[in-house]
């Protein structure tokens, strides 16, 4: 299982349906949203593929059933939503978990240590690595993320992304360390927790996150300050 920093994983995306013209809207902020009950599908609308309750990775991870499911974690998973928090579902998957991220592709050790969590002892060939970016030539409404008009889109996956940075310290890389723990892999558990670490802040380098747990433009806050003063 691989996951990215959702900020970038939802540009990836949207850049994607686009290019096979298969979005249903030319404007991500309508799909600002967690779908909840029987007409969603993944956390969206049916007839949505990408929505921002698809960012929630660690969602779907602790759905899995590898760690506890403490009430201190449920909390932590999703406090403000139905599907999260209490009501979430353990699944109770028997499986192994190898997870790696995505920065981690172009490195060695990351193939090496998913050959040997499949029991390939010759290794995995992998220097024919293709990311799929989508086939379409409908390129209209591809989206560079970072652009100032996208600092409110971005200020909403955020938190989401922080949530994952931090369960993923917390509570699943744990187990992975654990030696008694087989059914959760990790190539370099270290290597893994700094990349981790980088999710809890804006790739673009324009909104930090303030005591609250939202995230807000450095101009906003300079401006805020000077009202005060």
């Amino acid at each position: 299982m691989g996951i990215r920093h959702p900020v970038s994983w939802f540009q990836s995306f949207w850049n994607q349906l686009s290019r096979n013209g298969v979005l249903r809207t030319s404007d991500p902020y309508r799909l600002l949203y967690v779908c909840q009950g029987g007409h969603c599908d993944t956390y969206c609308r049916k007839k949505d593929r990408l929505c921002l309750g698809r960012t929630r990775f660690h969602i779907t991870l602790a759905s899995l059933g590898k760690t506890e499911l403490s009430k201190a974690e449920r909390k932590l998973l999703a406090p403000n939503d139905i599907d999260g928090g209490e009501n979430l579902k353990d699944l109770k998957i028997r499986n192994s978990v190898f997870l790696y991220e995505m920065n981690e592709l172009p490195h060695d050790y990351v193939w090496d240590g998913m050959a040997k969590y499949l029991g390939i002892e010759e290794g995995i060939e992998h220097n024919e690595y293709h990311g799929s970016h989508g086939y379409g030539n409908n390129i209209k409404h591809l989206i560079d993320i970072c652009d100032e008009r996208y600092d409110k889109l971005r200020a909403t996956i955020m938190p989401y992304a922080y949530e994952l940075s931090t369960w993923l310290q917390e509570y699943l890389i744990p187990v992975a360390q654990n030696e008694s723990r087989p059914d959760v892999k990790l190539a370099q558990p270290q290597l893994f927790i700094d990349l981790v670490e980088e999710y809890k802040k804006d790739p673009c380098d324009r909104l930090i996150r303030l005591n609250n747990g939202t995230y807000s433009h450095l101009a906003d806050i300079s401006d805020l300050k000077s009202a005060k003063l």
